[in-house]
């Protein structure tokens, strides 16, 4: 029985002592189950470190089969082109369709999603039959209704669809491995990592922690265990048999009724006895074998997000799917919903130790009564149950602090403490939002909508580094093997562009080269003559600018300044020469013969 003193310190240790006390058995179990994942995925890489490497079976290379990539659209017209535009110029397989779903009352996303369609045959605008938003899961549905059109198009079968979102940066190498792999499995997930961003963004750091750990950590470690594979909505393979049996048991594809059909797919393919495959976190000379987005930097976006998420998961997945199935499903969907009511216990929990913190400060300073230290001695059963739970939370962050900085660098790592308490605050503020919407639709009888968010696509400088080489580009274009060209380039010097080098060496030509380069970069080739340039829009950048970066600005349309380069686009250079413009600049690559005329003509007029 805990007593308590009288007065206002009394009534202090009073309010903490019933706080404090089932707070500390709630996150004892909670701290338990986080330690049991840990020590399995502890365990899983020790063994996989005392075997050492496995010496791998090379198996013959699988033909390339046609795959279909699902992207669902609502108002992503500010990145909807510049995604197709990289990713199709930068992924290494041949054989595929991209089926971009758009609503009626969405212009500006069917008008950008059109005009990648002129430049990109392998796209294909799949406009709904109503108006939207309604949910990802609807748009999907639309979308896999064309398939066997498109496979009657095409005159084969595709072995799979593929799920992907608006901002996603796809890896060059993700459809090859799929198609490699899909015949093991119904359903495959490819890892989902946050791009890097500085160290201050903290509600972004969130996303790359959160990330880091579950990708690497927890989704490999809940396969291994037995339970089902939540798919990511981005990154997701399923194959075509898997939908036709999906689409003959329950009509759609996916749940439009689910605001997380990602989630619910998975779900529903484990208990139809479909095999699922988490696929391991890779690198290649690309990167991570994963794919790659910017998410929400802003608490509102993040917190809009992540109540979607909540209210998708963990809310409609308990009203539609119980917790039937064996132990190892239920415990898994009790750390899939534990949040409900962890996440506003979390803030609780940060409050009291701040309160407690400032509480010994001032016990310290002033000799003030320490609250704590009443609460504690009046109930002997605190003082071990508080010890455990502090271990359990120095290793909770140290293996949190281990994931991040695996995959995002120790130094980033550092603040893993700083945004565990940071995301502690925005998933609380996502939980009682998604509780509160729930509420509000189950009132009214209505469904929940789609929860927009805001996204961004990376700068040039970060696609950089998912682009095909100029060997594989010049491969692809049969000017030779790609191995031919590497081999010439070990001779260039580190001053002069590669692509420079090879016409001087003669191996290939100048208009060659200009096509490889604008299929590297997703740029398109532009032949100017100089008396058809207004002399205002040739005046858009100061001549000095546009001498230092070797532009010729052209034409000014489309809300845009079309500026043509001599050389390929840098982030500096965007950055420099927006300065001088409102205007969206669209960039298109001339030869720098050609930029030399053109100097040349303007000189002499």
């Amino acid at each position: 029985m805990i007593s308590h003193p009288a007065g206002i310190t009394g009534a202090a240790v009073c309010l903490v002592g019933w706080l404090l006390v089932p707070l500390s058995l709630y996150i004892f179990i909670s701290a338990l189950d986080d330690f049991v994942v840990d020590a399995l995925w502890l365990w899983r890489v020790l063994k996989e470190w005392w075997r050492g490497p496995e010496m791998e079976q090379v198996s013959p290379p699988v033909p390339e089969r046609p795959i279909a990539i699902a992207i669902p659209c609502w108002h992503e017209a500010d990145v909807i082109g510049a995604m197709l535009d990289h990713n199709l110029a930068a992924l290494r397989y041949s054989k595929y369709r991209v089926l971009v779903g758009v609503y009626p009352n969405d212009v500006a996303t069917r008008r950008a999603v059109a005009d990648a369609a002129k430049r990109h045959p392998k796209v294909r605008a799949v406009c709904l039959p109503h108006d939207g938003p309604t949910v990802k899961a609807d748009c999907l549905n639309w979308i896999c209704r064309t398939l066997a059109e498109e496979e009657r198009a095409m005159g084969e079968k595709f072995v799979c669809l593929v799920q992907h979102d608006a901002e996603d940066l796809i890896h060059p190498g993700e459809l090859s491995l799929f198609n490699s792999r899909i015949d093991e499995a119904c359903f495959l997930q490819l890892p989902v990592l946050p791009l890097p961003t500085p160290v201050w963004d903290l509600t972004h750091g969130v996303y790359c922690d959160d990330f880091a750990e579950s990708q690497n950590k927890d989704l490999a470690t809940r396969h291994l265990a037995g339970a089902f594979v939540p798919g990511c909505g981005v990154g997701t393979a399923l194959r075509r048999d898997a939908l036709r049996q999906l689409e003959d048991r329950d009509g759609d594809i996916f749940d439009a009724a689910c605001l997380t059909e990602d989630y619910d797919l998975g779900l529903r393919l484990f208990r139809m006895g479909m095999k699922q495959i988490f696929l391991p976190l890779l690198m290649d000379r690309n990167g991570y074998v994963a794919t790659r987005e910017y998410f929400p930097k802003r608490w509102n976006d993040a917190v809009r997000q992540r109540s979607r998420w909540i209210a998708g998961n963990a809310l409609q997945g308990w009203e539609r799917h119980g917790w039937s199935g064996r132990w190892t499903m239920r415990w898994f969907l009790w750390r899939d919903r534990k949040g409900l009511w962890g996440n506003p216990l979390s803030v609780v929990c940060n409050l009291l130790l701040a309160m407690g913190g400032l509480s010994w400060v001032a016990h310290v300073i002033w000799g003030a009564p320490w609250v704590v230290d009443s609460v504690v001695h009046t109930s002997a059963w605190l003082v071990p149950v508080l010890s455990i739970n502090f271990v359990f939370m120095a290793l909770r962050l140290a293996v949190r602090t281990v994931a991040s900085g695996q995959i995002y660098g120790w130094a980033f790592a550092l603040l893993v403490p700083v945004r565990f308490f940071w995301g502690n605050f925005m998933n609380a503020g996502a939980t009682l939002r998604a509780c509160r919407s729930w509420m509000d639709a189950r009132i009214q009888g209505k469904r929940l909508a789609w929860a927009k968010t805001s996204h961004a696509y990376p700068t040039r400088g970060t696609l950089l580094s998912h682009k095909k080489t100029l060997p594989e580009v010049l491969e692809f274009l049969e000017l030779g093997p790609a191995r031919f060209f590497e081999e010439a380039l070990l001779r260039c010097p580190e001053t002069t562009p590669p692509g420079d080098f090879l016409v001087a060496e003669g191996l290939i030509g100048g208009e060659q080269l200009m096509t490889a380069l604008c299929l590297q970069h997703s740029l398109p080739r532009v032949q100017l003559d100089c008396e058809e340039i207004p002399p205002r829009v040739r005046r858009a950048i100061p001549l000095r600018e546009a001498n230092r970066w070797r532009v010729v600005p052209f034409r000014i349309g489309e809300g845009a300044l079309h500026i043509a380069s001599a050389a390929v686009p840098t982030d500096e250079m965007l950055v420099e020469l927006r300065r001088f413009t409102r205007l969206e600049i669209r960039f298109y690559l001339i030869s720098t013969c050609e930029y030399e005329e053109l100097q040349f003509e303007v000189r002499r007029s």
